[in-house]
């Protein structure tokens, strides 16, 4: 069964305190330690402080003689940090989670949370026994000095007068004679001193040089020093424990197996390991170091000099497979300029690193510059746990660098990984008040964001890619498609996805809005460069450029080198003399930009605010002036809204009467059965249209092809076919797209049946040349019935589109259009502007029944201008009946059809809360 956290949190309260359960003393501390875990903030684990007890854990196990467990500890703690193994979700951070786990383990196997003032109950205490002379004994044996016996032939003259008396008052008491195993045993005193294991250096005298010769632990013939092997007890001086350890130790097979070495050639081993070459104690055997266990300190167990050692070792293959990764990636260009920016610095904190170890080298040397320096391996740990604690956090984050992706080199993926993985480790240091190392990794993310800032500033303020060589750049340039092609401004440019999946903060830089203003930012920029070039002796770009890196030294402090050392002071020559006299002329170097950052210290502020205020100051003005300057560019200089009133002059029968009269002409063509439909025909009557309207516009009309399926079935239907091409002139096509005007052709097709239906219904079917018309002929007076109401079907449909719809929304549309600032809201706005007609006029897939039915209508007001032609001008030799049957056929047909309309928008209006449809329902109902 799972526990929930209260109930664990009651548990802890009750473990804490020993208050019982549901009790209001325990029910008030435990909102008390829910109201602590939920608001308060504990900080994290500092992972050296664990590292270092678990190692300390570990060497006390060594020293009581545990060494399984000392082992099994080092190695369950390696295992249990991989990140093969996850614990809990694996999107929080592992390394924080883990590391306060093995303090929580740490914490609770302390002597602080053991019971050991335990005491028993009174019913549970044993009876006290009676005390007798052997339990005495049995508690306190008879051993030591004063209860052993002397040798038996001990004589006089080697006893003082003192030992004679401690002879005799030992022999009055009861226990003179004792058993054997009380025997004192004799032992010799060591010959050789304290003096004669110390390395004296006397290097002034010649013969010295053949006892430093001995101190090579690296030469083959190197041993140990013979010791005497005579066997000794532990029962000795204390100043001569260590001396009998190291003797029952080092027996013969040892001496001819471990070397002894001085703890300055141990230094010296580690810098030159820390360096990157191999020496005696490390080996390298597969491009890693291996340690070399036959050595051994006089003053530190082999253990702990192991320890030591181990450690050292893991770093050296760090900064092995460091330097390995800098070599690969500062060579080739193909890894992005991100990525050799990250060699280059990991390069100089290298060599910055090997710098101080020379230093530490010098001065922990038996020649030392400074004779109060100390030879101590554990100082050199000490001093360098900073910098390769520093290095380990970089190296991690440099093993899981995306190298290669589908086999072939991504930059794009190592330079989004690099800039993302540095943010979210920088954000956690400074959340963990790890100040160091949140100043290391801060100084990379800067580095990295230099060049790729470089090409960020060649975008956004030049609209230009060439400085992407690798392309790392999350903009990319299709080269297929043309600037001057309608879709330029869409396919032209690509912004190309960017995953953060492997972090805990997302960078802002790669925030979806940011990308998309500063790639909007750039293909602005583009187009309105190549404007420029149409448009002579106009400049349009007047913006000053603020560089990436200037804008950063506003909100980041700008770090250096987390590796400090003595650097030399330079030695300054006064050449300026010689060099005038050699060379009278000396062309000027140009001197190298530097940004004096603004914040100095960022002590008290918050890294993620700051970053976010940092990325919105940088593209929040090139974006508003940028887009402020191509939209006033289109409308101005491109005449943006006369092409749009163009476009509803010509599809939408808006704005004049040009269509109107072009409709006119192609009618009287059509009732004088003239050859109206060829492309020629219908261009010259347009032309012919625009001269007697006055307006000029430029269209081409070519005819559709009809297939067997949709062959035309009346004189109208032919109407379907035509289609009306204008040309959207260079830069307006790539806002108002060729895609686009498929929703025209269909609103044009739809009202040039609807201006041929009223055409027809009030010029065709209207009685001019009876004199003898009677109101009482039942035959002429249905006829006109079924005129009317198929007249008041089409007018009031007219109305609906061109007034309800056309107008109203063309009249909206413009006036959005007047107030944006973003030319993609342009595109936008065009775009939802035609959805909204075309749906509005039923003319979209989900109206397709309903816009058949009300094309059906339409073909009978043709059948009604055919019977008024064929019945009502000849009423002399008219056959009624069969007038009746056709009258009866078309009444019946537009009933039907008229109540499956009015029905079918009654229901889509009340079901989607259409209420225009519902209003249109009932203006097209005739009952």
């Amino acid at each position: 069964m799972v526990m929930t956290r209260e109930q664990l949190t009651g548990q802890l309260v009750n473990k804490v305190t020993g208050l019982e359960i549901n009790t209001p003393e325990w029910n008030k501390l435990v909102q008390k330690a829910k109201y602590i875990t939920t608001y308060e903030k504990c900080t994290s684990t500092s992972e050296y402080e664990v590292e270092r007890a678990i190692n300390g854990l570990a060497e006390k196990f060594s020293v009581k003689g545990h060494q399984k467990l000392s082992k099994a500890l080092i190695e369950h703690k390696a295992e249990f940090l991989k990140s093969s193994r996850p614990i809990g979700s694996p999107n929080t951070n592992q390394s924080i989670l883990k590391y306060d786990m093995l303090q929580l383990l740490l914490s609770l196997s302390s002597s602080e949370n053991q019971e050991y003032d335990y005491i028993p109950k009174i019913n549970q205490a044993e009876k006290k026994q009676t005390l007798t002379w052997e339990d005495v004994v049995n508690e306190d044996p008879l051993e030591g000095d004063h209860w052993q016996t002397w040798p038996e032939d001990l004589s006089s003259d080697d006893l003082t007068d003192e030992e004679d008396g401690y002879e005799l008052e030992a022999e009055s008491t009861p226990f003179r004679e004792s058993p054997s195993h009380y025997s004192r045993e004799t032992t010799t005193e060591p010959t050789t001193s304290f003096i004669d294991h110390m390395d004296i250096d006397d290097r002034a005298d010649s013969e010295a040089l053949g006892h430093l010769i001995t101190q090579q632990y690296w030469r083959d013939d190197f041993n140990l020093s013979p010791e005497d092997t005579n066997p000794i007890s532990l029962l000795q001086k204390p100043c001569q424990t260590n001396e009998s350890v190291s003797q029952l130790f080092y027996s013969e097979i040892g001496r001819r197996q471990l070397k002894s070495v001085p703890e300055s050639s141990i230094i010296r081993e580690v810098t030159s390991l820390l360096k990157g070459y191999r020496g005696v104690l490390f080996q390298l055997k597969d491009d890693h170091f291996q340690l070399n266990e036959n050595y051994v300190v006089q003053h530190l167990s082999q253990n702990a000099l192991g320890s030591l050692l181990t450690e050292f070792c893991i770093y050296g293959n760090i900064l092995s497979e460091l330097r390995h990764v800098v070599t690969r990636v500062a060579n080739d260009i193909q890894y992005g300029q991100t990525s050799q920016a990250f060699a280059a610095c990991v390069h100089r904190s290298l060599q910055d690193f090997n710098v101080l170890l020379s230093e530490l080298e010098i001065s922990t040397s038996f020649i030392t510059h400074d004779p109060t320096q100390i030879i101590s391996i554990l100082k050199l740990r000490d001093t360098l746990n900073a910098p390769l604690l520093h290095f380990k956090e970089i190296h991690d984050i440099t093993i899981k660098i995306p190298f290669t992706t589908d086999e072939e080199t991504n930059p794009r993926s190592i330079a989004t990984y690099l800039i993302s993985v540095f943010y979210d480790r920088v954000l956690i240091a400074q959340y963990s008040e790890q100040l160091v190392l949140y100043d290391t990794l801060l100084y990379i993310l800067e580095q990295l964001l230099i060049p790729y800032g470089r090409m960020m500033d060649e975008w956004i303020f030049y609209g230009s890619l060439e400085g992407d060589i690798a392309n790392e750049f999350y903009v990319t340039r299709k080269q297929d498609i043309s600037k001057d092609e309608p879709n330029f401004w869409i396919d032209g440019f690509i912004m190309q996805p960017v995953t953060q999946e492997y972090d805990c903060y997302q960078c802002p830089l790669f925030n979806l809005t940011v990308m998309s203003r500063i790639f909007f930012v750039g293909k602005a920029v583009n187009l309105l460069l190549q404007i420029e070039n149409t448009l002579k002796n106009v400049q349009l770009l007047n913006q000053i450029p603020i560089p990436f890196l200037e804008t950063m030294s506003h909100f980041l402090s700008m770090k250096s080198t987390f590796i400090t050392f003595n650097k030399p002071k330079p030695i300054h020559c006064d050449t300026e003399s010689f060099n005038s006299i050699l060379f009278s002329i000396k062309s000027p170097e140009p001197e190298p930009v530097e940004i004096n950052p603004f914040i100095v210290n960022d002590e008290g502020t918050l890294f993620h605010q700051n970053f976010i205020k940092f990325t919105e100051k940088y593209i929040q003005d090139p974006y508003h002036n940028t887009a402020n300057t191509l939209n006033n560019v289109l409308h101005k200089n491109c005449r943006l809204p006369e092409q749009l009133k163009s476009l509803a002059s010509i599809y939408l029968m808006l704005e004049n009467d040009l269509m109107h009269s072009f409709c006119y002409a192609l009618f009287k063509q059509m009732d004088n059965h003239e050859p109206w439909f060829d492309k020629r025909m219908l261009n010259s009557t347009f032309l012919e249209a625009c001269r007697l309207s006055g307006y000029d516009e430029i269209v081409y009309i070519q005819v559709v092809q009809p297939d067997e399926i949709n062959s035309p079935k009346t004189l109208a239907s032919y109407l379907d076919l035509i289609e009306f091409k204008v040309e959207i002139p260079w830069p307006l096509n790539n806002f108002i797209q060729n895609h686009h005007l498929e929703n025209y052709y269909k609103i044009s097709s739809l009202l040039l049946r609807l201006k041929r239906a009223k055409y027809v219904m009030e010029k065709k079917t209207l009685f001019r040349k009876r004199l003898d018309y009677k109101k009482s002929d039942d035959i002429d007076m249905r006829y006109y019935s079924i005129r009317m109401r198929i007249l008041w079907f089409i007018n009031s449909f007219w109305r609906y589109i061109m007034t309800t719809i056309l107008h109203a929304e063309t009249i909206e549309f413009r006036k959005k259009l007047s107030v944006s600032e973003d030319v993609d809201e342009i595109t936008e706005l065009h775009a939802s502007y035609l959805h909204k007609i075309v749906d509005r006029c039923l003319l979209n897939d989900k109206s397709v029944s309903i816009k058949n039915a009300i094309i059906s209508i339409l073909d009978m007001a043709e059948q009604m201008a055919s019977m008024f032609k064929d019945y009502m001008e000849q009423d002399k030799y008219r056959n009624n009946e069969e007038f009746i049957t056709l009258m009866d056929t078309i009444e019946k047909d537009f009933t039907r059809t008229n109540e499956f309309i009015c029905l079918s928008l009654t229901i889509m209006g009340k079901k989607a809360h259409l209420r225009w449809l519902e209003s249109l329902a009932s203006s097209l109902s005739t009952r």
